[in-house]
């Protein structure tokens, strides 16, 4: 008989989970439920710090022998797809694509630029993964929207993810899953992952947009025109710029 997949499901709640993000939330769960035979668990402690809710997480994984760590944040709507199309790559660690909530909306996937004079590497935004089609080879990702092999850790001394003052946990984990394991990390373009900003979400799918609103917002826009010049429809506009944006339907990919 052929062993069941067994899937640990991280999510890091503060308090709640914001009511954009919730709906995807629970597609993916019955999704899941409905469409798979996974054996599934739910870890998602309250108010615990990031690198400890991970760290937290893959040990339960680990207790229960699980094969995989799913890590998807409670400000994301993530595609209810998109766990099944992770698993398909069969790679130690590799996410969804999603972009930083803050203008210029760069994407949170890091390639290597150099190393610092005390020997340490340098990364940097990927801006190439924003046109890529296929399975996109990185240093690290953020862990927004994750698959990790559970065999990873098995092969690692805890504590697993540590947040410091020049790095945070998930880019501390694939550097050292690199350094200690020789661990592939990819980012799939294709599994598009929109990160709520406050009201709105930014994707690929409507970063362009978005951008061109940021601009003309702060007196940027393509066509000169001034603050003073935009008249008394100014927050109409804005409302509308905005909403055109955001036009593009979450997890699908705009060609």
């Amino acid at each position: 008989m052929q062993k069941q997949t067994r899937i640990m499901v991280g999510c890091n709640i503060l308090t709640s989970i914001d009511g954009m993000a919730y709906p995807s939330h629970c597609k993916n769960w019955y999704t899941w439920g409905k469409r798979t035979d996974w054996k599934m668990y739910f870890y998602t402690p309250r108010r615990a710090s990031i690198d400890r809710m991970r760290n937290e997480t893959a040990k339960k994984a680990l207790e229960l022998e699980c094969d995989y760590l799913y890590f998807y944040d409670d400000d994301c709507i993530v595609p209810d797809q998109g766990l099944a199309q992770l698993m398909s790559h069969d790679k130690d660690i590799v996410a969804g694509l999603t972009l930083i909530r803050g203008a210029p909306f760069q994407p949170m996937v890091f390639n290597y630029i150099k190393d610092d004079e005390d020997g340490n590497g340098i990364l940097d935004n990927s801006m190439e993964v924003l046109i890529a089609q296929e399975l996109y080879p990185c240093n690290a990702v953020g862990f927004s929207c994750v698959l990790i092999k559970t065999d990873l850790f098995k092969k690692m001394e805890p504590p697993f993810f540590i947040t410091g003052t020049e790095s945070t946990e998930d880019i501390y984990f694939c550097i050292r899953a690199q350094k200690e394991l020789k661990a592939e990390v990819y980012c799939d373009p294709n599994v598009q992952v929109s990160h709520i900003v406050d009201r709105y979400y930014v994707n690929p799918g409507n970063r362009d947009k978005l951008l061109d609103v940021e601009k003309w917002l702060s007196g940027e826009s393509k066509d000169g025109e001034s603050e003073e010049t935009r008249g008394d429809d100014f927050m109409s506009r804005i409302k509308q710029g905005v909403e055109r944006a955001l036009k593009v339907e979450p997890g699908v990919r705009a060609n």
